[in-house]
């Protein structure tokens, strides 16, 4: 694969587990395992885009040195999630033979997404855990540690990987930006961090895909019409329509409309601008939940944005 038609995710994929960004307490457990040559069964888990995934192979690049790839078993939880394919492939791949007990003939098995696997197939993955010890460790990586049977976390270390720090992310982000020749300024910087919820691999998917837009600067405004978000005029128009209390309710339902037939929102698009900046309130919460559950079925969206309107308004 030539370099212009890899992914900028890929292509800024730490191989180093030294050169992961966050995670120092996690990546400590990991280079003590590796120091000490007594690696474990491990449990990542976190949100998307956190770094699990590439943690995971960078701890296999730091216990296998160049040969990696011929000690590691990599497998996607959500594509096979059976049992015949835990008992079968997973454990025919763990209990081959190894030369000698040290670490670096010991094979790790990748399992991403184990969170998506059945309550059975995790039952019979606890079993070819215990009967592989000898030959075999295993780095279970899933977004929900929640979905995962007890039996089974029983087995591992849990490593929480949290959402990236904003300082981390803005390091990184302005660092491609300046290797990519993406002139971007630092609020739009702000921005995708913001949009990205912590997910780095979102960061860095949008920072490329808006490095394809033939504009001399990234800015905040360019970013929200890219996305298809409200821009900074539109907001302030929204937020002035539903706090203003001299605004009558009428005015701010035809506003709102304006808003969202100008820019070619949906009602959902509207609802999750009202949720940015409307004070917390279970009352507001509720309401909200009740109105989506009518757009949900067949409904005529200026009623649904008049009553959405009415309520918040009300409320506030």
């Amino acid at each position: 694969m030539t370099e212009n038609k890899i992914s900028w995710v890929e292509k800024y994929r730490p191989s180093n587990i030294n050169d992961v960004i966050d995670h120092e307490e996690n990546l400590l457990i990991l280079n003590t395992f590796v120091k000490t040559k007594k690696s474990k069964n491990v449990m990542f888990y976190g949100p998307p885009g956190t770094g699990k995934t590439t943690t995971a192979l960078a701890y296999a690049k730091k216990l296998y040195g160049p040969n990696y790839k011929n000690m590691i078993i990599e497998q996607n939880g959500s594509d096979d999630r059976g049992i015949d394919e835990i008992r079968n492939n997973v454990f025919s791949c763990a209990s081959a033979q190894q030369i000698d007990d040290s670490i670096s003939s010991i094979k790790l098995i990748i399992l991403d997404e184990c969170d998506n696997m059945t309550e059975n197939a995790q039952y019979a993955l606890k079993s070819v855990i215990q009967a592989t010890e000898r030959n075999a460790r295993f780095c279970l990586i899933c977004n929900y540690e929640t979905k995962i049977i007890n039996d089974l976390k029983s087995l591992c270390t849990p490593l929480l990987f949290s959402p990236i720090s904003k300082d981390k992310q803005y390091n990184l982000i302005k660092h491609i930006a300046a290797i990519e020749n993406v002139n971007i300024d630092n609020d739009a910087i702000k921005l995708i961090i913001k949009l990205s919820k912590g997910d780095m691999r979102k960061s860095i998917n949008l920072l490329e895909q808006l490095s394809t837009s033939n504009q001399n600067e990234i800015t905040k405004d360019m970013i929200y019409y890219l996305i298809g978000g409200l821009n900074l005029n539109d907001k302030a128009t929204l937020r002035n329509l539903i706090l203003d209390k001299t605004i009558t309710l009428k005015d701010a339902i035809l506003g709102t409309l304006e808003i969202k037939t100008l820019n070619g929102f949906t009602t959902k698009d509207i609802m999750n601008e009202l949720l940015e900046f409307l004070p917390p309130s279970i009352e507001l919460y509720d309401s909200l939940a009740e109105i989506e559950e009518y757009q949900n079925k067949d409904y005529n969206e200026e009623l649904f944005i008049a009553n959405l309107i009415a309520r918040v308004k009300n409320i506030i």
